[in-house]
């Protein structure tokens, strides 16, 4: 077997030269003794069979004889044989058609029939001398063919051509071997290819080679081989290439990479962990950027805002911490603010102890929220003002007739007088004069805090009880 370059290997037999004394046609039929043996010549000249009394037959069989002897002889007038013994049969044909004619000229008819039996016999072993070279050269054309030695197989073809230019067999293999310097070029395309580890571009040039070697099954094997090999590599490639646009959070070309080693092998393990990988680093940057529009909310104190990405987040990762913890934060934050707008909504109730102290409850529990909220911070000051305020007295003038007991319901006594400055804190309050025989009076004062001007009352019972 003969190897070409990179494992192509073109099927080869042993070239023998050919033997025309042995060698035997393959497929060939004698037309000249069948058309002999049609008349019966053959078998009888020679034999006392003969009549020589029936000159007209004699004359018959010569004449069919000569008509042989001469198409043969024109035959190889237009196309000479190339035999190697050609030479010394055409004189012997010649030699013994003279002297078949003279012995016909001197009725000899019996001498000129076997004379052109001995011709007709010579003829016969030209033809299948020709025969077995023809077959022989047309095998040799193809083992020449096999072994891509274009000179041999070029000279063995135009052999057999020459004795059959119109056999199809010889004509097809003329057309092959016609195609050897294409199928060669190709070939070194191929190996060169091979040798180089361009398998793409050797099969291509096995794929061209192909139709000129149809059951050449060493290139099939290649071909079948280079296919597995390159998708084996464009897999490999994809994964790679996937697999580091991974790394490299380029998810676009990680999913292009995806569709192409998906259409290469589906089911492989590796198509299958690329695909993982994708969903995985997808969800995670899904995370990452639903995380970081939060984070922008509560850099602009919009916990609200905040809290919608981080209920978000938690359908996508229930266990995230960051969110989780986020979500907690957040909900304090938001009870904080509303605690401390509650307070500042109704500030006036402040002077009120236990509505004081539980607004400075507030103001503890939510100091460690300013930290992350300024509007948190804000309103603790905001509170914490309005306390100091609403703790801090403010000067209230009460004028009565000096007979009129006057008292502040829930604070204390005022007494009788005709004018008197007491303080009390910012609030509304109900001052209550009484004197005997007479209707008691309630008149009601709101405190501003930090008022300029000092507020005044007048208290005073002058409606006679009837």
């Amino acid at each position: 077997m003969l190897v070409l370059g990179g494992g192509i290997k073109a099927s080869s037999a042993v070239a023998s030269q050919p033997d025309f004394n042995t060698a035997q046609p393959l497929s060939t039929s004698l037309s000249v003794s069948s058309a002999f043996n049609s008349f019966g010549l053959i078998a009888q000249l020679g034999t006392s069979e003969l009549d020589d009394e029936n000159p007209e037959d004699l004359r018959e069989y010569y004449i069919q004889g000569l008509s042989i002897v001469d198409e043969a002889l024109e035959r190889w007038q237009k196309r000479r044989s190339i035999i190697p013994t050609f030479d010394h049969s055409q004189d012997l044909i010649l030699a013994n058609r003279r002297k078949a004619l003279d012995a016909y000229d001197g009725v000899d008819y019996r001498e000129a029939l076997r004379l052109l039996s001995e011709a007709i016999a010579e003829i016969e072993s030209v033809e299948q001398q020709e025969a077995a070279y023809f077959e022989v050269n047309l095998r040799l054309a193809a083992e020449a063919y096999d072994e891509l030695d274009e000179v041999q197989a070029t000279s063995a073809i135009e052999r057999a051509l020459r004795i059959r230019p119109d056999n199809l067999d010889a004509l097809d293999w003329k057309q092959r071997i016609d195609a050897m310097p294409v199928i060669i070029a190709q070939l070194k395309v191929a190996v060169d290819a091979r040798n180089a580890g361009r398998l793409q571009d050797e099969l291509e040039a096995l794929t061209k080679l192909k139709p000129y070697r149809p059951f050449d099954t060493s290139i099939d094997d290649r071909i079948h081989h280079l296919q597995i090999e390159i998708s084996q590599r464009r897999f490999e490639t994809a994964i790679g290439q996937g697999n580091q646009a991974v790394i490299d959070n380029d998810l676009k070309t990680a999913r292009r990479a995806l569709a192409r080693a998906k259409q290469l092998k589906p089911s492989h393990a590796q198509t299958q962990l690329l695909t993982k990988r994708i969903t995985d680093t997808a969800r995670l940057n899904k995370i990452e950027s639903l995380l970081k529009i939060a984070d922008q909310h509560v850099d602009e104190d919009d916990w609200e805002a905040a809290l919608k990405y981080y209920q978000q987040v938690l359908v996508i990762d229930a266990e995230s911490n960051e969110a989780i913890n986020g979500q907690v934060l957040g909900g304090k934050v938001l009870s904080a603010q509303r605690k401390l707008d509650d307070f500042l909504a109704r500030s006036s109730r402040l002077s009120t102890p236990a509505i004081s102290k539980a607004a400075r409850a507030t103001i503890e529990e939510s100091k460690g929220l300013s930290v992350v909220s300024a509007s948190i911070g804000a309103a603790i000051k905001d509170l914490e003002k309005q306390l100091s305020i609403h703790q801090s007295t403010v000067p209230l003038r009460v004028l009565s007739d000096g007979e009129t007991h006057v008292e502040v319901r829930g604070v204390g006594i005022v007494g009788r007088t005709s004018e008197k400055i007491i303080h009390l804190r910012p609030g509304i309050y109900e001052l209550e004069g009484k004197r005997p025989g007479f209707r008691s009076k309630l008149v009601r004062v709101k405190l501003a805090p930090e008022s300029d001007a000092i507020a005044e009352v007048v208290v005073i019972c002058d409606e006679p009880i009837s």
